[in-house]
C-alpha cells in the first residue's frame, strides 16, 4: 500500500512504509520510522526510553515536545519537516523507490 499526507496539507509527501532515519534533537538523537497497520501508516520517533508513534509524521513529535516541555518551551514542531521529508534530496530518493 502506499500512503500520502493528507489532501488538506499544504504539501501533499509520500509516506513509505519501511522508512527510517535519525535526527539529533534537542540534545538527543531520536530514530523514526514509519510501519503499516490495518488503519494506515503508523509514525515512531524513539531516543532511549522515549517512545512515541501516532498515525501522521506531526503526532509523534507534538508529544515529544509535550514530554520535553520544560527543554523546548513552546516548540511546535512539523512532522514531515523533522521526519525529512521535506528535504529535496529525501524527497528524490523517495520518488525513486
Amino acid at each position: 500500500r502506499r500512503y500520502y499526507s493528507s489532501p488538506g496539507a499544504k504539501h501533499r509527501h509520500p509516506y513509505p512504509i519501511g522508512y527510517r532515519a535519525s535526527k539529533t534533537v534537542f540534545g538527543l538523537e531520536w530514530q523514526m520510522r514509519i510501519e503499516d497497520s490495518e488503519d494506515g501508516p503508523v509514525f515512531h520517533v524513539e531516543s532511549g526510553d522515549l517512545n512515541f508513534s501516532g498515525p501522521s509524521p506531526t503526532a509523534p513529535w507534538t508529544d515529544v515536545c509535550v514530554r520535553l516541555k520544560s527543554q523546548v518551551g513552546g516548540t511546535r514542531i512539523s512532522g514531515p519537516l523533522y521526519f525529512g521529508f521535506s528535504d529535496f534530496i529525501v524527497m528524490e530518493m523517495i520518488q525513486k523507490l
